[in-house]
């Protein structure tokens, strides 16, 4: 690395722990021999088959780099370390100076057997430079040295060795921001890594995964820099993507369906790269990952809910997104929440052949239902009316659907259910029930009995049909005398009251007169019905009733 084998240390030929008096000497020495031409070497040029280059512009340069501490103490984490109370480090320079550079890495890997402690920090510290140095060769990668190094340099910086190293190099009155210094070093490894990475790794190739992994032991604050300096791109475009897809849905101009696909295609290369490179437990990736399936399956759900009841077919993309957002997910949370979808999309698409039919049904289904609509406190002639307006639409949709389908008997039940609760309600509302308000009850009862209605319901309306307290309430509690209303033309004639009290306060109180009751209104609907019209029938019913109201008239006077 270019950072190590032409090092302002290297350069000048000198120490890292060099005072700024011996610094100053040396330029000026060096100034003379490149002012009189002359070549001048120092022990360090043997350390590496790349001999420094040394100009007037090189000295300078190197000079000027290592003017200020902070400078100073960044190249010298670069350059070699004669630690003198190390004997391995002087072993290690020894080889070093006789370019024996193989022997002196041994020398310091046998150093570093151990975990990094106050006896060998120097070693780690030295055996990063000189792996760092040997990292890339001819713009090719060495990756045992590449990634070892940073892991080296990684156990010197996390055990606090670098705060030991800089007493060693600077004035201990100096004021030195280390946070920074390790920051700057960081970023410049991964700037140097940058220049020879690959998505994938191979023999010769450094690759994003190896890298991170490399610097997988440092402190968080560090590691956190690595990340972002690696990752955050791929982050920063799901992000962008993601944002604008959410505005999209909230406008509501593009179909979700598209926007889901789309969203799923842009981000796939991305998603998949920090996959490749990044740890499953990495919480970034996590946040991401459940961030995009959240907004997937928004759009599954948005596109799913809009277009479930109309003439398009929102289930198999609807399905396909949500697939996208399961893959993706990784909280416990967002995949429960995913896999509540599922079962309501599948049943939908399973249910496509029914789904197919309805449509053929769908213009007499929402007349039928349209009708029921419009029955806003109906009278029961309204309610009989909107029954027969149904029955024919029925047919069509028995004829399509066919008569046990599930469809079919909830209209059915529908129709019943709605015809019914308004008659009732309208029979509560209505004491004066002539006949032909208790013919038009019973039709109701009657057609919605002739529907194919459910076994469940059919049974609820029979025994509300039959039940004895219900005839009652329509008859007897409203006070209808069919025969009495026909021939006195009032409801409220002062015979018909006669008549009615009787009925209530005699027959009522015996079960011969109870069964005699029931017996009437069966039979007497139906003989107003026909009789109604004639005069000479009525004229003879009303001179018996005058007898007999008279005579109870005088009863109940009494």
């Amino acid at each position: 690395m270019e950072i190590v084998i032409n090092n302002p240390f290297r350069i000048l030929g000198l120490q890292v722990n060099a005072t700024d008096r011996t610094i100053a000497k040396r330029i000026s020495e060096l100034s003379v021999y490149t002012d009189l031409n002359k070549e001048i070497s120092f022990p360090c040029d043997n350390y590496f088959s790349v001999k420094p280059i040394r100009t007037v512009e090189s000295i300078q340069e190197a000079a000027q780099k290592i003017e200020q501490y902070e400078s100073k103490l960044f190249y010298a984490l670069f350059w070699v370390w004669e630690n003198p109370k190390n004997v391995i480090d002087k072993m290690a320079l020894n080889e070093l100076n006789n370019s024996n550079l193989e022997k002196a890495i041994d020398f310091l890997e046998k150093g570093i057997n151990q975990a990094i402690n106050e006896n060998n920090f120097s070693n780690y510290k030295n055996i990063f430079s000189l792996y760092y140095a040997l990292a890339v060769s001819e713009d090719k990668v060495n990756l045992f040295y590449f990634t070892n190094a940073i892991k080296r340099l990684g156990s010197f910086i996390s055990n606090g060795f670098i705060e030991k190293f800089a007493i060693e190099i600077i004035p201990a009155s100096s004021s030195i921001n280390i946070q920074e210094l390790k920051i700057n070093v960081v970023e410049t490894i991964i700037s140097n890594a940058t220049k020879y990475l690959n998505g994938e790794s191979t023999k010769d190739q450094l690759s994003y995964k190896l890298l991170l992994e490399a610097f997988d032991k440092y402190p968080p604050a560090l590691k956190k820099i690595v990340d972002n300096k690696l990752t955050g791109k791929y982050f920063y475009n799901i992000e962008k993507i993601i944002s604008t897809t959410k505005h999209l849905l909230e406008e509501g101009k593009r179909k979700q369906n598209r926007l889901g696909a789309e969203l799923y295609k842009n981000t796939k290369s991305d998603f998949e790269f920090l996959n490749i490179i990044l740890s499953k437990s990495n919480i970034s990736l996590q946040l991401i990952s459940d961030k995009l399936a959240e907004t997937l399956m928004d759009c599954s759900v948005a596109y799913f809910n809009k277009y479930q009841n109309s003439g398009e077919d929102p289930g198999d993309d609807a399905l396909r997104i949500l697939k996208y957002a399961k893959e993706i997910a990784c909280g416990d949370k967002v995949k429960s929440r995913i896999d509540e979808g599922f079962p309501i999309i599948e049943r939908y698409i399973n249910n496509k052949e029914n789904r197919d039919k309805i449509k053929f049904v769908k213009s007499h289904y929402d007349f039928i239902i349209n009708k029921l609509n419009a029955l806003d406190q109906p009278n029961l002639i309204t309610i009989n009316n909107t029954i027969d307006s149904c029955i024919p639409k029925l047919g069509l949709i028995e004829t399509i659907l066919g008569y046990s389908d599930l469809d079919y008997v909830k209209l059915c039940d529908m129709i019943a259910n709605v015809s019914l609760a308004l008659a009732l309600e309208n029979m509560k509302n209505n004491p004066n029930r002539t006949s032909e308000y208790i013919n038009n009850l019973h039709m109701i009862f009657t057609k919605v009995l002739k529907l194919n209605i459910s076994p469940s319901l059919r049974n609820t309306i029979n025994i509300i049909k039959n039940n004895n307290s219900f005839n009652s309430s329509i008859n007897s509690s409203s006070g209808a005398c069919y025969i009495a209303t026909m021939v006195y033309k009032s409801y409220d004639a002062p015979e018909v009251l006669v008549l009615r009290k009787f009925r209530d306060n005699v027959l009522q109180k015996t079960c011969f007169g109870r069964k005699l009751i029931r017996q009437y209104y069966k039979y007497s609907p139906g003989f107003v019905e026909k009789f109604k019209d004639n005069k000479k029938i009525n004229l003879i019913i009303k001179n018996l009733l005058d007898v007999i109201t008279k005579h109870m008239g005088r009863y109940y006077e009494n």
